[in-house]
């Protein structure tokens, strides 16, 4: 079998000393087609570590399910090029019944013909079936499942009517009334509704104070009986307002400024409220961790890259990406069609803005290519997969020092291979923990290292400048804020107000630092 697969012959022979290699018709035939058979000495699993090893693999694997089918579901049929016309469907409709054996692969029904059919295109997926959402409120009324979806409506209804929502006028000469629209959502529930931590307020925009002056037509299915030809003045906002979020936010700011809490200007969704006492708990002497190795391992499970050899780079050092390597004809991109590119870089950039500043330069490079990728930016992805799984319990610590902002910038130099724009980046610790950070293209094309790392720190200072002023907010003041960078010439370039030549033509923008 071996020699038939892999067109060689088999010279030699390496086993244990099982009875099933030690007979005298495996000598023979060992001998006979000369081939030398070594065995090993007993007790001694590892002079045969190839098979062991192999053994050891077959046992652990967990099982994959990936090619169950869903029983009785939609699945379609491939219709041979013989038996179709040049506009007929390419595949049929059917319903997934049972699997066949090698021979014949799946058994579906086909509903038109009416007859059993078998099927063994690889390419066939069957499509589990999915709850319907209504689109209107006719559809509600023909719906299998119209007593949970009125029961919804009226209690949106009892919402609009317990917060004084609106009031029925008659409509003013020359005012408009809105349109409404019932919108039907499901909400799908976890196994069992287990729950960890959950809170949801709900119809919060309805809590919003209109300004304006603003009516709309009675919601269609629930008009005023005697009323129908009047319409709704609206008295506080309603989703799909324009109005809405703001209207919230400023009911919410005058409640929580009318508690003692203070809005800060450097953010204005942050609020900061001063005890008696007047004095801030050192939460800096609490050692505190944030990890995402869970949601490293799920999402390394979900791109079947759970077991694959670990690296120690985020992204490797022989990896030259750029656009003239994208697929160009139709058949590579449907070869990349089927690969979870997009999806595979949102779940890293997810781990990246949350707690992986050291995927941030990696995740920026791979994501370039989102709109038409190729097999060397996968394999990029991949590659940053395995790093996370050598590193997923690498976690953001804080409380190990003092709780001082510090900065650190940086900048490579063309590394873009297509436009050869620079990439800057930069990090801030505080408390020993990272806090912000981000790794970016230029805008422009830097022409030297100074320049490039000059503009990296241009950013640095501005993200450091809006920090300090949101620690004061905070009540955290320091000394001396510093952001570290490793090019002499742009620290020297930062202080001299006398420009060289060859570095005249750098924007006033970035001469902020002076």
């Amino acid at each position: 079998m071996v020699e038939r697969e892999k067109g060689k012959s088999l010279k030699c022979l390496r086993t244990d000393n099982g009875s099933e290699y030690t007979s005298n018709e495996f000598e023979n035939y060992c001998s006979e087609y000369g081939i030398r058979h070594e065995k090993t000495v007993p007790g001694t699993p590892q002079h045969n570590g190839v098979a062991e090893r192999i053994n050891r693999t077959i046992v652990e694997k967990d099982a994959s399910y990936a090619h169950l089918k869903v029983f009785r579901c939609k699945t379609f049929a491939h219709v041979p090029k013989e038996q179709r016309l040049k506009l007929d469907d390419k595949a049929t409709p059917c319903i997934f019944v049972e699997y066949g054996d090698a021979k014949f692969g799946y058994k579906l029904w086909d509903p038109k013909k009416k007859k059993m059919i078998r099927s063994q295109d690889e390419g066939e997926q069957p499509i589990p079936p999915e709850m319907e959402e209504p689109q209107s409120f006719q559809e509600v009324q023909s719906h299998k499942d119209k007593q949970s979806w009125m029961k919804a409506m009226h209690k949106e209804m009892n919402s609009l009517h317990k917060n004084n929502t609106y009031e029925l006028v008659e409509l003013p000469k020359g005012k408009k009334a809105l349109r409404n629209k019932w919108v039907f959502k499901l909400k799908k529930d976890a196994s069992l509704d287990l729950e960890l931590e959950q809170m949801d307020v709900k119809t919060v925009f309805l809590h919003g104070d209109l300004e304006e002056e603003i009516y709309m037509v009675q919601p269609e299915g629930f008009q005023a009986k005697g009323k129908e030809h009047k319409v709704c003045r609206l008295k506080k906002s309603l989703y799909g307002l324009k109005q809405a979020p703001r209207q919230w936010y400023k009911k919410f700011d005058s409640f929580i400024v009318g508690q003692g809490y203070t809005r800060t200007d450097a953010d204005h969704c942050v609020y900061v409220r001063q005890f008696p006492n007047g004095k801030l708990k050192k939460l800096w002497k609490y050692h505190k961790r944030r990890s995402q190795e869970k949601y490293i391992e799920r999402v390394l499970e979900r791109f079947n890259i759970k077991h694959a050899k670990p690296v120690s780079t985020p992204l490797g050092g022989h990896f030259k990406l750029s656009k003239k390597s994208c697929p160009s004809s139709n058949k590579e991109k449907e070869n990349m069609a089927s690969i979870p590119y997009s999806s595979a870089v949102g779940s890293l950039m997810y781990a990246m803005v949350c707690t992986r500043p050291d995927i941030a330069h990696a995740v920026g490079v791979v994501s370039r290519f989102m709109v038409n990728p190729s097999k060397e930016h996968w394999e990029a992805v991949k590659w940053i997969f395995r790093y996370l799984r050598g590193s997923s319990k690498s976690c953001l610590g804080f409380g190990s020092s003092k709780p001082i902002l510090e900065g650190y910038t940086d900048a490579d130099m063309t590394g873009d291979l297509d436009g050869r724009k620079s990439t800057s980046g930069f990090l801030f610790t505080f408390a020993g923990g990272a806090v912000s950070w981000q790794s970016k293209l230029q805008k422009c094309v830097a022409l030297s290292t100074t320049e490039a790392e000059y503009i990296a720190a241009t950013k640095a200072g501005k993200e450091m400048l809006w920090m300090k002023r949101f620690l004061q907010d905070l009540g955290l003041k320091q000394d001396e804020y510093v952001v570290h960078c490793d090019s002499q010439s742009a620290l020297d370039l930062s202080k001299n107000s006398t420009y060289h030549s060859r570095t005249k033509h750098t924007d006033v923008r970035y001469h902020w630092l002076d």
